[in-house]
């Protein structure tokens, strides 16, 4: 079934509800300077700021997303969790053909479920870099009992600390007959173990990352978060880590 199938139209409307609308953004993704709370690194990412800017929608409105690549090599855009037409999915190959450097695509799909999603790449490593951002859909039935809102968003980050980068912590990992396959940032082990090794590397294989983000910012200068006594926060949690089960 090709996408302009009558076919996917009919699904896609039947993912639009009444009073719905549409949302527009352009996004860009390219070589990025951040400042991870007092360490600032070169890296890739969505702008200049890691994460990458949030995309806010409501249920079953139609969103438009105009993507540049002005990294070097191709890349997509995934939409972790999102149930959406397949040409839009974002997987290289399959659902689509990687979008070269310098090159344009136009995501454009129904947002049919609430919730909280994020976006990143599924190619190469760029996930292991700046390469991630939340996408909410909010639910417009919702009675939104709470005080504010936050989105946490979890990383666990070696690119550019102390000469690493994650190129060459998965050399290193293949080279000791490790991990060579392709996970969702290409370096997924057994999280939960401790040990020494190699840059990045502990004695059971896994990556041991040097930084743990929330929100782009290491421990030395933590996000905070602030409300009035007694007050109610309503926290969106996503786990954008390539190696690390975060528990609270």
């Amino acid at each position: 079934m090709l996408p302009t199938d009558p076919a996917i139209a009919a699904r896609e409307a039947q993912r639009r509800g009444a009073g719905t609308g549409a949302t527009s953004v352009d996004l860009t993704a390219g070589p990025a300077t951040v400042d991870l709370g007092g360490i600032v690194v070169d890296t890739t990412g969505y702008g200049d700021s890691v994460p990458g800017p949030v995309i806010r929608v409501r249920a079953g409105d139609e969103l438009t997303v105009r993507f540049r690549n002005q990294l070097a090599d191709p890349t997509v855009i995934h939409w972790h969790g999102l149930a959406i037409r397949n040409d839009m999915d974002g997987v290289p190959h399959l659902t689509q053909d990687p979008i070269p450097a310098g090159g344009e695509f136009t995501y454009r799909f129904v947002v049919p479920d609430p919730g909280t999603y994020w976006f990143h790449p599924h190619m190469g490593l760029d996930l292991d870099r700046g390469m991630y951002a939340p996408i909410i859909v909010e639910d417009p039935n919702e009675p939104g009992d709470y005080d504010a809102e936050e989105i946490l968003i979890l990383d666990d980050w070696i690119d550019g600390i102390d000469g690493a980068s994650p190129d060459t912590v998965l050399a290193d990992l293949q080279a000791a007959g490790g991990m060579g396959h392709g996970g969702m940032g290409g370096m997924m082990g057994n999280s939960g173990s401790d040990g020494g090794g190699m840059m990045g590397m502990n004695a059971f294989g896994d990556v041991d990352y040097p930084l743990h983000l929330i929100n782009g910012r290491a421990p030395s200068d933590p996000v905070t978060i602030g409300t009035r006594p007694g007050g109610r926060i309503r926290l969106r949690l996503i786990n954008a880590g390539s190696d690390t089960i975060y528990r609270f």
